[in-house]
């Protein structure tokens, strides 16, 4: 039981960085600049968490370097600020469900890369996924509730999500501890964020409340670091198969959230259009080891079991 709760205060602190992005944006941070803070804060906490445990001792090949690199890239320099700025864009469920399809994507990128086959289950899975997007987003109506550029940006950050956790999928046997993946994806991420914030207009530090330092920092050390942990450490106590479907609250969480804090309502045809989305996720993960998250999450758990538990 405590497993599950780890993981689905993990999945609400995701799900409330939506939240955090939105009043940062109020406060005038530009969403480039609001990704940079979040993953700077987010490694300065990973670094202190690895020192203060024995993954410090565990050491990363040359070799694997580069696809580390590439991991910052896709991640933390692309799939992350691209769902911040959808999240700028359009409402926070919305942002989160488009993000959320990263397991559709993965099942055509493994067919098209790792030739693995599309079951009638996976086909099923896509058919529903795109019917529900079609109602979440209204791209059916004449003036639809999401605007052509939040639905491209947001379709991109699951995409590249989808694509970082195909590389994942692809070394799952290089590398030892999930915490130490995610500490060297974003510090090859970092500098890249950090350009990309250089770009926008930074508010003026002056006219900033302590308000809004607080809120940065706590994007950055819930959302960012918090929630990771949390749900490493419940990965190891819950199965991989359960654990899949339990992740799927993080939407859920961002609707509630939306509408609660920003009155950010759905229709009838919204709501049908979440719980197809939802539906197709489920499909796609409750396969036979070839559901996209479900692989993820039984190598984030198997990982965690061979680093002992986490603290």
């Amino acid at each position: 039981m405590v497993g599950y709760i780890a993981v689905i205060i993990a999945c609400v602190t995701w799900a409330s960085g939506g939240l955090l992005v939105r009043f940062l944006s109020l406060q005038g941070f530009q969403p480039m600049t609001i990704s940079f803070l979040r993953v700077a804060v987010a490694w300065m906490f990973t670094t202190v968490f690895v020192l203060g445990s024995r993954r410090r001792r565990r050491r990363v090949r040359a070799r694997d370097l580069p696809l580390l690199a590439l991991l910052g890239i896709i991640g933390p320099a692309g799939s992350q600020p691209l769902f911040i700025a959808t999240v700028t864009m359009t409402t926070m469920a919305v942002a989160t469900i488009l993000n959320y399809t990263s397991p559709i994507f993965v099942t055509i990128l493994g067919r098209l890369f790792l030739g693995e086959r599309i079951t009638r289950a996976k086909l099923a899975a896509l058919a529903v996924t795109i019917g529900g997007l079609v109602l979440v987003t209204g791209v059916y109506k004449v003036n639809p509730r999401v605007s052509p550029a939040a639905l491209a940006v947001g379709t991109a950050s699951g995409l590249l999500y989808g694509l970082y956790t195909l590389l994942l999928r692809k070394t799952a046997g290089r590398f030892e501890d999930p915490i130490l993946i995610q500490w060297w994806s974003m510090m090859f991420g970092l500098p890249l964020a950090a350009v990309y914030s250089l770009r926008e207009a930074w508010p003026d530090p002056a006219t900033l409340r302590p308000a809004a330092w607080a809120m940065a920092l706590a994007n950055g050390s819930g959302p960012g670091f918090l929630a990771f942990i949390l749900f490493t450490w419940g990965l190891g106590r819950v199965q991989a198969s359960r654990a899949s479907i339990v992740a799927t609250v993080e939407p859920v969480a961002a609707a509630v959230l939306g509408y609660a804090v920003f009155g950010e309502g759905m229709g009838a045809l919204e709501l049908a259009g979440v719980c197809a989305v939802l539906a197709g996720i489920l499909i796609v993960t409750s396969g036979e080891g070839l559901g996209t998250c479900q692989r993820r999450f039984r190598l984030y758990s198997r990982r965690s079991s061979e680093g002992g538990t986490v603290r």
